[in-house]
C-alpha cells in the first residue's frame, strides 16, 4: 500500500467513496497516505517510553475516528481536521498506560509530564468518549467547539497538560479508573459493567463518575482564576 500523499482532489473522491460507500480501498488508501503525519507526531511523545509503533497503532486508529466523521463537503483538509484526533488518541494512550497506571518514574520525568514538554502544543478542545462529540473543555466547562473549531482553540501545551495531570491527580484511584473508561475510552464501558466489577449499584457509578466530573470542573475554574487558562 502507497503512502504517497494525495491532491486535494483525490483525497475527496476517496473521503465520498469512503462516506456513501463505504469503500474499504479508498478507506485504506486515506489512512496510509496519511501515515507518516501518525509517525511524525508520535516522536513527539518520545520522551515518555512508550513504544513508537504503539503509538503509531493508536493514531492510526484516532484517523480511523476522524475519517469516519469527516465531510470532505466541508472544504477542509483531512489532514487538519484528523490531527486533532490522532493526538487524543495518543494522549489517552499515555494517560492510561503512563500516568494513570504507573505514574511518571523519576523527579525529571514527573516534570516533563507535569510541565506537559512532551509536545509544543496541546488542547483542551481535543475530542473523547465514545461518539466523539464531546471534548475535554466541554467536560469541564459545558458546551464546546466541534473538532474543526477545536482546531483553532488550542492553548499551550505546558498549560494544558499541568491542567489535566493536576485535576486527575486530585480524583481516587477509583474515580481515576472510572472517568478514563467512562469518558476517556472510544469505547466507553457501561454502568452496569463497572458496577459489576467493583461490586457497587449501576446508580453509585453514576454518581462518582458525576462527582469526578464536578471535580475536574472545579480543578478547571481554579486554574481559569489563576489566569492559567484562556477563556
Amino acid at each position: 500500500m502507497t503512502n504517497a500523499l494525495l491532491t486535494k482532489e483525490e483525497e475527496y473522491a476517496l473521503a465520498i467513496s469512503w462516506r456513501d460507500h463505504k469503500d474499504v480501498k479508498a478507506m485504506k488508501k486515506i489512512i496510509a497516505s496519511h501515515l507518516p503525519l501518525v509517525h511524525g507526531m508520535a516522536k513527539k511523545f518520545a520522551k515518555f517510553d512508550l513504544e513508537h509503533d504503539d503509538l503509531v497503532q493508536e493514531g492510526a486508529m484516532g484517523l480511523k475516528c476522524a475519517l469516519d466523521r469527516f465531510d470532505p463537503d466541508m472544504g477542509n483538509r483531512f489532514s487538519t481536521f484528523a490531527r486533532w484526533w490522532v493526538i487524543s488518541h495518543m494522549q489517552t494512550f499515555i494517560l492510561n498506560n503512563y500516568c494513570i497506571v504507573r505514574g511518571p518514574k523519576g523527579h525529571d520525568a514527573k516534570r516533563r509530564f507535569y510541565r506537559g514538554d512532551r509536545a509544543r502544543h496541546a488542547s483542551l478542545d481535543m475530542p473523547v468518549g465514545e461518539d466523539g462529540n464531546m471534548a475535554w473543555v466541554d467536560i469541564l466547562e459545558g458546551d464546546g467547539p466541534n473538532p474543526e473549531e477545536a482546531a483553532e482553540r488550542t492553548i499551550d501545551g505546558e498549560r494544558a497538560r499541568e491542567i489535566m495531570a493536576l485535576a486527575l491527580a486530585k480524583l481516587s484511584r477509583r474515580s481515576q479508573d472510572i472517568i478514563r473508561r467512562r469518558v476517556m475510552s472510544d469505547d466507553p464501558v457501561t454502568l452496569e459493567a463497572l458496577g459489576e466489577e467493583y461490586g457497587v449499584s449501576r446508580e453509585r457509578i453514576r454518581q462518582i463518575e458525576a462527582k469526578a466530573l464536578e471535580d475536574l470542573r472545579a480543578a478547571l475554574a481554579v486554574k481559569r482564576r489563576r489566569g492559567l487558562v484562556m477563556a
